[in-house]
């Protein structure tokens, strides 16, 4: 049957020995037992027979408890026989006390109730171990675990557990346990299933199932509890401010364990329980102010004591308090010279003679000048020097008591910055009354350079083109030079008719038009396009390489141009034909040096997205790593002395980005040097 019920308190004698049987304690009821006041004399409370019993068994390593018989002597001089219940009270593995309860005379008409009232007796001493557990535990899991542990070590006991209550879904979890749970846990929500232990959230009273066997309801539960040995059951709630925060729950092995005196004792257990897990609490709150109090000080001095500015605390008549580590570097006083100091120490005249009154004014009028505002004022050194300062000021009330804050910053940088900036902003506008007319210069000068730079590069252009010229004429002239030399032949040997003559002009004549045609070519390549136009990528590259074809030729330099595609391009097109002709002069120049075996110049057009891509690569050997950094540099050139000016790379690179909005880039290959046009 289930069964609830008040409580009732009876607590028997209960006494504590060391470990050689000497009486250290005992409380109220066991001084009543013995007809004494008070215990004068400790040595003789126990006979020698009863202390020889209590230092045996603290000796005996295979019991923990167990109930003895003792004989105690009362001043009447009668011996008082009683079963006594003995437990060892074990710390770091020793034996540190033993523990006592005088188990209460059975009159032979209720030798039939006596094994009941050794067991209430022993759940009074379990209480009592709880209590003490309740005293030491430091956090409420703690807790928790040392109650399950002293609880399932009553033999009775086969589970024993604390669940923390849901109340408003009816769920209890479970937070601690001790023995064999194999049904009432569910793993993943951590919720406990207790029967009809749940009655418990709702009516708030201790609930006992004295039989669990005979129970109508909950049959998988009940089988469980069975198939485990577990015949009885209490569930305890525990309340903390009138709150069910938790339940206790205990599964005894023995049908109608938890009667009357049993339930009473338990329900005492959880309500002393409840005052442990308030103390906790609250001892954990105190500790969580006292740590947050703790850190914020230590928060607070690391702060004042680090800051670069610094901080000094006065009383309303300006006594210091309070002085930082960077105030003593800045003013040159330790803590200890300053504190209980008016603050006024601390400035040169006139601020010296005036500071008490500033504070004195505003105590009584409340009108505020510096504070909340700040100013620069000047402050004095230990060593008597004066130094200027930013002096920011605030007030703050602790306990009502009143209290002013300045913070220092030491302008002495800041000042010399100023006047440096002013001498320096002074010279910077007297700099720039004459940077106009330097500019100006300069600005001719580069000019001037820039036009010497062309000249030179037309010059050298022209110096080639004269090379390239005596190239492409040396054979027409030849052929000239043959067809006179046969015309004087065949007038010898009588050839020469009117066809003859005929034949032999019109070749000449062919001749004669393909030189000036070079001449054209030649003064065209020299002459500045005045517009951009539209232009063939591929008929302006196959007439640069025209111009010098026949120097190639006669170098047996061979050069390959067979593009696929053709694209247009916009810019100034002798302006790119004189990049592509210098580009392919530096190409042969250094095929020249290298002397490959089969010197070629390969020259490509293709499109990548956007943008036209042209590529000349040679097989001349390449550009060396320190070389390639500086290449279109002005006046930088890596031929001998006398045979290049250094600005035809430079020149080219002008033409191609500032002119035609391209890049120009160059790099190695395996066997030569290759140069990149992107044309848009």
């Amino acid at each position: 049957m289930n069964s609830h019920f008040g409580s009732r308190e009876s607590h028997p004698p209960i006494f504590h020995t060391n470990k050689f049987g000497e009486y250290l304690s005992s409380n109220p009821q066991f001084l009543t037992f013995l007809e004494l006041e008070s215990i004068e004399d400790t040595a003789t409370v126990f006979s020698q027979s009863a202390s020889e019993i209590f230092a045996e068994f603290a000796k005996n390593a295979f019991e923990d408890k167990v109930i003895v018989s003792v004989d105690f002597r009362i001043p009447s001089g009668f011996i008082k026989r009683r079963s006594v219940f003995i437990r060892k009270i074990i710390q770091s593995e020793e034996v540190l006390e033993i523990e006592g309860v005088v188990l209460p005379e059975i009159p032979k008409a209720k030798k039939a109730r006596g094994k009941k009232t050794i067991a209430v007796n022993r759940s009074y001493l379990i209480r009592n171990e709880v209590n003490q557990w309740i005293l030491r535990s430091k956090s409420v899991q703690e807790l928790y675990d040392g109650v399950c542990r002293i609880l399932k070590a009553e033999e009775n006991f086969g589970f024993v557990c604390f669940g923390a209550v849901e109340s408003r879904k009816n769920i209890i979890f479970q937070v601690s346990y001790a023995g064999e749970d194999p049904f009432f846990l569910n793993t993943d929500s951590k919720t406990m299933n207790l029967g009809p232990g749940i009655k418990v959230l709702k009516t708030g009273q201790p609930l006992i199932i004295e039989d669990i066997q005979n129970e109508v309801d909950f049959d998988q539960w009940k089988e469980a509890c069975l198939r485990f040995g577990y015949q009885s059951m209490g569930v305890f709630p525990i309340f903390l401010l009138s709150e069910l925060i938790s339940v206790l729950c205990i599964f005894s092995k023995e049908k109608y364990y938890f009667l009357e005196d049993e339930a009473g004792i338990y329900t005492e257990i959880v309500k002393d329980l409840a005052l442990g897990l308030k103390n906790i609490r609250e001892s954990e709150q105190r500790f969580l102010a006292v740590n947050a109090l703790r850190e914020s000080d230590e928060r607070f001095q690391a702060i004042f004591e680090t800051v670069v500015d610094a901080i000094i605390m006065i009383t309303p008549k300006g006594s210091i308090l309070m002085f930082n580590t960077a105030a003593e570097k800045m003013f040159g006083y330790s803590f200890t010279e300053v504190v209980g100091k008016n603050v006024n120490f601390l400035m040169p005249e006139p601020y010296h003679s005036e500071h008490d009154d500033y504070l004195k004014r505003y105590r009584e009028t409340r009108e505020k000048k510096i504070i909340g505002i700040g100013r620069e004022v000047v402050g004095l050194r230990k060593d008597g020097t004066t130094f200027p300062i930013e002096l920011a000021v605030s007030e703050f009330f602790q306990n009502q008591v009143q209290y002013f804050v300045g913070v220092i910053r030491d302008m002495s940088a800041r000042k010399k910055s100023e006047n440096d900036l002013r001498e320096k902003t002074w010279a910077l506008e007297e700099l720039n009354r004459s940077l106009e007319a330097r500019v100006d210069s300069e600005i001719q000068k580069r000019r001037e350079q820039e036009k010497t730079m062309i000249v030179r590069s037309r010059l050298a252009d022209m110096g080639e083109m004269i090379g390239n010229i005596a190239h492409q004429w040396r054979q027409p002239l030849n052929v000239i030079a043959l067809c006179v030399q046969d015309l004087s032949y065949a007038f010898e040997d009588g050839e020469l008719d009117e066809e003859y003559i005929s034949d032999s002009t019109k070749k000449i004549m062919n001749l004669v038009e393909q030189m000036s045609g070079t001449i054209d070519d030649f003064r065209n390549y020299f002459r500045p396009n005045k517009t951009k136009e539209k232009f063939s990528l591929k008929s302006l590259i196959q007439k640069s390489f025209s111009l010098v074809s026949e120097s190639l030729k006669n170098q047996n330099i061979s050069i390959y141009f067979n593009p696929n595609e053709d694209y247009e391009v916009f810019g100034f097109p002798n302006e790119f034909s004189q990049v592509i002709l210098n580009i392919i002069a530096n190409s042969r120049d250094a095929i020249m040096e290298s002397q490959p075996s089969d010197p070629s110049i390969h020259v490509d057009i293709r499109k990548e997205g956007d943008r036209k891509m042209v590529t000349i690569r040679d097989n001349g050997g390449g550009i060396g790593v320190s070389a390639l950094e500086k290449l279109f540099q002005p006046y930088f050139t890596t031929k001998d002395q006398g045979k290049g000016t250094g600005i035809g790379l430079y020149m080219s690179k002008s033409i191609i980005e500032n002119n035609m909005g391209g890049k120009i880039h160059a790099y190695n290959s395996e066997e030569g040097a290759v140069m990149v046009i992107e044309l848009p």
